[in-house]
């Protein structure tokens, strides 16, 4: 039984039950059904009836009627008498909440209204933005930093997104600095002159950039390139009295030489050291011009061999001896490049492509309603372009086996599609082979990823992919092994693994002397941008101990792969160690900072691979300040390009179909305030 009809707004209306219809005493206009809130809204249209309705559910309403009153003004009226909650704010806690509702959440501007329509609600998002630039400009001032660049599509837009990852105040701090519309072609040159642009705004110099992390595209090369070569022209036209001291810099330089006589003698018997800068500036020409896209179309292969070797040569050859800038590659890009190369197998793709055909069958109405009915997972189709969806779709197809079995045997055309007995074990052969680097490639997607931790996944994904003794899976770890190379040709990678004690122990002695060399002109280009602050350090060099004296070793598992094979290269370099402090102690000792970086190199043991290195060296901040200072600029170096990829990802909310008319200037400035306030919200600064 229902609630009794006591309101009094059907006064007003006569209810027919047969039709359903209740009929306006006023105006005799008819409305469907007897609804409350329907006759309600009607009667408001009799402002009078209205009036003496409203009086008589609230007594304490006002008897003065006014002489003439139209429905919007009474409706108007009506509304501030509505009893509310008071809340008491200022002004800029309300333009606040305006302005991250329009940027964080992506909600246009009309979405609020001020006080004074003479101020414009654009202008509260640029003076966010404005206040956000002077503090990231405050924050990077002499310090060395590292860029993650890369570019996209949106709404038949070109955007740049360009990230900083810097150390400040004890935290590495991820911040995004620009998302630029591309107006023109995406030339190496034009890339370049974006990203000094962008960082101009902010006060960075050339020569304050340590990395620049990109992906493996031919004009993404170029443009990190033509930046080293603007950091290299602004080093060398620095007047000489920007260094410390005058004899460091002369012992600097002579340490310099010679490492620098011995790389170059091995870079000479490599085949590598036979392309001459002739050679790249005819492939960055290539670059520019469209030559290049017909290289694309003509060989894929060809240009992909082009430009591993053109981007291998750039990172190995130095530009000039007081220059430390270095191109990064994406480690997860390179990581997808090794198994997309593994997939391109003849083999390989004729079971991937009758998988495909499979799984398309199964996507029409008739199975996927079966599917659902059973519960069952439905079938999952991969992009080509993403290999990871075509580890799940192998996935899901493993999980539908005996329900494709089932169906085909009753369905001759299902049945065509059905795959044998050896293409099912084909199948779960490459998927096993395939999910260490899945799981490989989620971690890398940590915003907080230090080199050295990708080294440790890397290494672990190896092992993982041997385990599987197929085939597939060794060709699979052929292929990790060659694109390999390419990473560790790195200075700046090796240096990091350097400086981290848990996987020191993998470097020969050849890539300790190139680390030493590298950290040695980073320690001088950090007095360098730091020439105003007097903190000089007095190293007692008799009393340098063992690094990792305040850690333990003592939770290693005994059945982990990575910790034994470790372990085994500890025990090799032990032998070596001996040897090797000998002829250091009669070694000439030209400044104080290879003085302990060497004794860094030879006292300092192992750690276990599970421990923090960025809390690790949190602790030798005051016991080791020169070794904490050179960490906290290496640490800081991103390996993969992750943030700018959900900074692409957050685009959506801000240019959707409803809001294709965005100006550049405005989408860069709410862009800004989103992304920053978004790694604030979250947390990702990390000590150091």
């Amino acid at each position: 039984m229902g609630r009794p009809i006591k309101s009094a707004i059907r006064n007003h209306y006569e209810y027919d039950k047969i039709n359903n219809e209740s009929k306006c005493k006023i105006c005799s206009a008819k409305l469907k059904t007897n609804h409350g809130t329907n006759l309600k809204k009607h009667l408001e249209l009799h402002p009078d009836e209205y009036e003496e309705f409203i009086k008589s559910q609230d007594k304490t309403f006002i008897t003065t009627k006014p002489d003439k009153i139209n429905a919007s003004k009474f409706k108007q009226t009506t509304l501030h008498m509505t009893p509310g909650i008071r809340v008491n704010h200022s002004m800029k806690t309300l333009i606040d909440g305006c302005v991250e509702m329009v940027t964080v959440n992506g909600r246009p501007y009309s979405s609020f209204i001020l006080h004074s329509q003479k101020i414009k609600k654009r202008n509260y998002v640029r003076k966010e933005a404005l206040l956000l630039q002077n503090d990231i400009k405050a924050e990077v001032k002499n310090k060395l930093i590292s860029l993650k660049v890369d570019a996209a599509s949106r709404m038949n837009r070109g955007f740049l997104g360009i990230n900083l990852q810097y150390f400040f105040d004890g935290h590495i701090k991820l911040r995004t600095i620009g998302l630029v519309e591309l107006t023109e072609a995406h030339t190496g040159i034009y890339l370049k002159d974006v990203i000094l642009e962008t960082l101009s705004k902010y006060g960075v110099h050339p020569k304050q950039l340590y990395t620049i992390t990109s992906d493996n595209g031919a004009n993404m090369i170029k443009a990190v390139d033509l930046v080293e070569k603007e950091a290299f022209i602004e080093l060398e036209n620095e007047p000489e009295s920007m260094l410390s001291s005058s004899k460091e810099k002369t012992n600097s330089n002579q340490a310099d030489d010679t490492f620098d006589s011995d790389n170059n003698s091995d870079y000479e018997n490599t085949d590598l050291g036979k392309i001459n800068n002739d050679d790249i500036n005819d492939l960055l020409d290539i670059v520019d011009n469209n030559e290049y896209d017909d290289l694309v179309e003509t060989d894929s292969e060809q240009q992909n061999e082009y430009c591993e070797d053109f981007l291998l040569n750039i990172e190995s050859q130095c530009v000039g001896d007081i220059s430390i800038f270095t191109g990064m590659r994406c480690v997860s890009h390179t990581l997808q490049l090794a198994v997309i190369d593994c997939l391109k197998e003849a083999s390989v793709n004729a079971v991937l492509n009758k998988v495909r055909a499979l799984v398309k069958k199964l996507r029409n109405q008739t199975y996927m309603y079966l599917i659902k009915k059973e519960k069952l997972k439905t079938p999952i189709l991969d992009c080509l372009t993403r290999w990871h969806s075509t580890c799940d779709m192998l996935e899901r197809v493993q999980d539908l086996k005996v329900f494709i079995k089932n169906m085909s045997a009753n369905d001759k055309k299902l049945k065509s599609f059905c795959l044998n007995s050896n293409e099912w074990q084909h199948v779960e052969t490459i998927f096993k082979a395939l999910l260490p680097a899945k799981i490989c490639t989620k971690n890398l997607q940590s915003e907080q990823l230090t080199l050295t931790d990708f080294y440790g996944e890397w290494i672990a994904c190896k092992f993982k992919t041997e385990a599987q003794h197929s085939s597939f899976a060794q060709k699979l770890l052929q292929f990790m092994i060659s694109r390999e190379k390419f990473i560790l040709n790195n200075k700046v990678f090796v240096s990091a693994i350097f400086l981290d004690p848990r996987y020191k122990i993998t470097l020969n002695e050849e890539q300790c002397l190139i680390s030493i060399e590298h950290l040695i002109k980073v320690w001088i280009q950090l007095n360098k941008l730091q020439s105003d602050d007097n903190d000089n350090y007095d190293i007692d060099l008799n009393n340098q101990t063992s690094i990792d004296e305040h850690f333990d070793n003592s939770d290693s598992d005994s059945t982990d792969e990575v910790e034994q094979f470790l372990k085994s290269k500890s025990t090799e370099i032990e032998t070596l160690e001996t040897l090797e402090i000998n002829s250091s102690q009669t070694s000439v000792i030209f400044t104080q900072i290879e003085t302990i970086l060497k004794n860094y190199n030879i006292h300092q043991k192992r750690i276990n691979y599970k421990t923090d290195i960025l809390k690790f060296w949190k602790s030798m901040e005051y016991t080791h300040p020169e070794l904490y200072q050179l960490a906290s600029v290496v640490f800081c170096v991103p390996a993969t390009q992750v943030s700018v990829e959900r900074l692409f990802s957050g685009l959506k909310f801000v240019l959707s179909p409803y809001r294709t008319n965005i100006s550049s200037k405005h989408l860069e400035d709410q862009l800004l305030i989103r992304t920053n306030k978004l790694f604030e919200k979250k947390k990702t600064t990390t000590d150091i």
